[in-house]
């Protein structure tokens, strides 16, 4: 159903995973401030244009040029070989301050994908000796601002220092930000009601959306059309197929925690009017939704892309002369919103749980957690 990406980004050691790509890219170099994104981060103009180390110059996904392989013809472009993706990194790179929530299978970390995952500087400590959390004044609140802290390490044992070290070592049961999700340092597991939005069957799904759209560049891994992008795992289902009530609460805590667009790659079990309500309250917020028609080239309802309020995108297949495209999205006119509603919540503790006061060390081996109250949000069915 799903084309997925191949996983081939080398696992390094920390070490030299500080040097392994580009990130921001391009790099500060000179600039006076790291955070003025606008002042560095694009591609300066060339032609033909510059492009990543992944790819080559006729890369069908990238690439401005003409093939001479493709017909000449307005349907293919006359031979334009990719989405010229190229030609839009010379105006930017994507930035930082931007977040994708990848509503999914949940994450894998990697070297493409470790410094791309946004924190939540509202569930952390500051990095160890830091008055500020961009530790290293590289622009960007990341896992590299960790990497002095003697209080972190890569105790996943993955060989890199990514988000799921830190919500292994920091998460003691406490919603420190008050928003109704104890410990969501980075993302959050809707399908089984945690904070570690970790893909524990190695279904690889999700992490392939991750790189596929915020990856790091110019390491020979996996890479993303916005590398510089920050994205916010949600895992709503163990594969690509879900129960569009996971997807519909993964929109809600995508929208509340700010993020700018929501993506999912998915098709749902079933449709609810919950799911439907979920994606209003994302439109109502001005946050567009990409949701995929699913790979057949079909016109089938394929849920939760057929709902309104959605950028609806179906699938392109070469040699097939046919083009299927369709988008139901309209920015909403400015009206007041509800007024948020406070709902209790339950514990949910998924495995044996300890509670223990906020440390710089590891509390047990899992976690006990609150499932999020619903605030001005559609309710959801009972199952």
């Amino acid at each position: 159903m799903r084309v997925l990406a191949a996983l081939t980004a080398l696992v390094l050691s920390l070490v030299a995973a500080e040097a392994r790509a580009e990130f921001p890219y391009p790099a500060c170099g000179a600039c006076a401030d790291p955070s003025d994104y606008q002042d560095y981060l694009f591609n300066p103009v060339n032609n033909p244009p510059i492009i990543i180390s992944e790819v080559d110059a006729l890369d069908f996904r990238v690439s401005s040029l003409v093939d001479p392989d493709l017909p000449n013809t307005p349907e293919e472009l006359f031979g334009v070989a990719g989405m010229s993706i190229d030609l839009a990194w010379q105006i930017t790179t994507g930035r930082p301050d931007v977040s994708i929530a990848v509503l999914d299978s949940g994450i894998i970390y990697s070297s493409d994908t470790a410094r791309k995952a946004r924190l939540n500087a509202g569930e952390l400590p500051l990095p160890e000796g830091s008055a500020v959390y961009d530790a290293n004044g590289d622009g960007v609140f990341n896992v590299t601002d960790y990497a002095a802290d003697s209080a972190v390490s890569d105790i996943d044992g993955n060989g890199v220092l990514d988000p799921r070290d830190l919500i292994l070592i920091f998460s003691d049961s406490v919603d420190d930000d008050a928003n109704g999700y104890p410990d969501d340092i980075c993302g959050w597991d809707m399908h089984e009601h945690d904070n570690d939005p970790f893909d524990d069957v190695d279904y690889g799904h999700g992490t392939g959306q991750a790189k596929g759209s915020s990856g790091e560049v110019n390491n020979g891994g996996g890479w993303g059309v916005a590398p510089n992008a920050m994205f916010v795992p949600v895992k709503v289902s163990d594969s690509f197929v879900a129960d569009v009530n996971d997807f519909a609460a993964g929109v809600l805590f995508a929208v509340d925690s700010g993020v700018t667009i929501v993506s999912e790659a998915l098709g749902a079990l079933n449709n609810t009017p919950f799911a439907q309500a979920a994606v209003e309250y994302a439109w109502k917020n001005g946050v567009p939704l990409v949701a995929s028609a699913a790979d057949e080239q079909s016109y089938h309802h394929n849920f939760p892309a057929s709902y309104d309020h959605v950028f609806w995108a179906n699938s392109i297949r070469p040699n097939d002369d046919l083009l299927v495209t369709e988008a139901r999205w309209r920015w909403p006119s400015p009206r007041p919103l509800a007024p948020r509603k406070q709902r209790s919540g339950r514990p949910v503790c998924s495995r044996s749980c300890t509670r223990q006061p906020r440390t710089r060390s590891i509390g047990g081996t899992s976690r006990c957690i609150r499932r999020p109250a619903r605030r001005s949000h559609p309710t959801r069915p009972s199952s």
